[in-house]
């Protein structure tokens, strides 16, 4: 089982709020949270699907994470440019599966943590919509998709 995970929106706010406590304002005051789900879910694997991968140094994107989920992080989705139209409409969705198809993984079950719904299909099934960070709600969701879908497949990729 693999989770696509994007940074800005669900591992901490897009943007600071003045409505939040300064602590929740700050990088990956949501990780925390996440990684406490994740350690549930040791044969879970991670590829970062965020925009980090494209502008910000590698160590800077893995260095955030405690050391025993660095270990899970098996790549990032690719990059793909949209030069010219037509453009594509669900881009972090086809960015998906064109990693799970480049790395032979076509079958895995995966999830996608995400604060942004234009870049998935409509209802997609494999989004956790994560509209103002991963709270309660979405951890209660990832829990129980992960535990569904963890329990079809054997606790494997």
């Amino acid at each position: 089982m693999i989770i696509f995970l994007d940074f800005d929106g669900v591992l901490h706010p897009f943007f600071p709020r003045k409505d939040l406590p300064a602590e929740e304002n700050q990088l990956f005051s949501y990780l925390p949270r996440l990684e406490g789900v994740l350690r549930d879910f040791p044969a879970l694997k991670i590829v970062i699907a965020s925009s980090w991968r494209i502008n910000r140094p590698w160590e800077n994107v893995i260095n955030a994470f405690s050391l025993d989920i660095t270990a899970r992080i098996i790549g990032t989705t690719p990059v793909l440019i949209q030069k010219e139209p037509p453009y594509r409409r669900h881009l972090r969705y086809e960015e998906i599966l064109n990693f799970l198809n480049n790395n032979n993984l076509s079958a895995a079950q995966w999830i996608a943590l995400d604060d942004d719904p234009e870049l998935y299909p409509a209802n997609c099934q494999y989004l956790i919509l994560c509209a103002d960070g991963f709270h309660d709600a979405e951890e209660k969701s990832l829990r129980e998709v992960l535990s569904m879908r963890m329990q079809s497949i054997g606790g494997s990729l």
